[in-house]
């Protein structure tokens, strides 16, 4: 689709598409794009191109994230390009680290390595973690603990 310049106004009464997603790309910040379901579900993301492969930023559901906002992020992210950084891996790696450096994924490896092998009352312990710890800090990092 041609792209243009969107607005609050345009984004709120955007037509659904019958059916696939309808995308409208920004005039004002080049490859911010907002993605439109059928549902009525309105997405924002940001496209780029790294050694010939195609990356696709996304940065949440309106109205959460304003058009404003997602200006913001797709300048941000234009500039994280531009000095060779790769957000889409960026965040990628940032979730993995957090998954495990997680608490969740700390109490599994704590049962596994230690409490099993050193402890007759494994299970115990393992349960009381997993039924009364690890709900409240869920995968909160262990160093913040």
């Amino acid at each position: 689709m041609k792209a243009l310049e969107l607005t609050e106004r345009f984004i709120r009464n955007v037509p659904l598409p019958a059916e696939g997603r309808e995308e409208y790309p920004d005039t004002l910040v080049p490859r911010l794009v907002l993605r439109v379901s059928p549902s009525g579900a309105k997405s924002w993301s940001y496209t780029y191109d790294i050694k010939a492969k195609r990356y696709r930023l996304s940065f949440g559901e309106y109205p959460g994230v304003s058009l404003k906002l997602a200006r913001e992020k797709a300048r941000e992210a234009r500039l994280a390009v531009q000095r060779r950084e790769n957000p889409v891996e960026e965040r990628k790696q940032e979730e993995r680290e957090a998954e495990e450096n997680g608490f969740s994924s700390c109490v599994s490896k704590y049962v596994e390595r230690y409490a099993k092998p050193n402890q007759r009352s494994w299970k115990e312990t393992e349960r009381v973690l997993k039924g009364y710890v690890e709900p409240v800090w869920k995968d909160r990092p262990v160093k913040e603990i």
